[in-house]
């Protein structure tokens, strides 16, 4: 059982990325980023989903809330992975030696 979830609610199945946790050591750079936007995204058609069968009522507000507090938690873990990804960068370029030039260009800024 994954810890990051409420008790019951089950894990959900990766659509269409790769399967192994994108947070793991040894990940590609911005793998993380990739799969905590995707997780938004999912997140965010869960709401919908959910919101949609509370209004048809086939479906309770606790349905509603579960959807909205796990896209709050995944609009978090994608600022937190960003913030992370551009701290890297920074470090990568102080560890480089003349960081103005080097951090510029890791931020796209030639």
């Amino acid at each position: 059982a994954d810890p990051a979830l409420p008790a019951g609610v089950p894990p959900r199945p990766h659509r269409g990325r790769h399967p192994a946790d994108p947070r793991e050591p040894g990940r590609p750079p911005g793998q993380e980023l990739v799969g905590e936007a995707g997780d938004v995204v999912d997140h965010g058609c869960e709401l919908s989903l959910a919101q949609d069968r509370f209004d048809t009522g086939t479906a309770n507000n606790v349905e509603v809330v579960t959807a909205q507090d796990a896209l709050a938690r995944a609009e978090e873990n994608y600022i937190v992975a960003v913030s992370s990804h551009v701290d890297a960068k920074f470090a990568l370029a102080r560890a480089m030696g003349d960081t103005q030039k080097n951090i510029l260009a890791f931020m796209g800024n030639r």
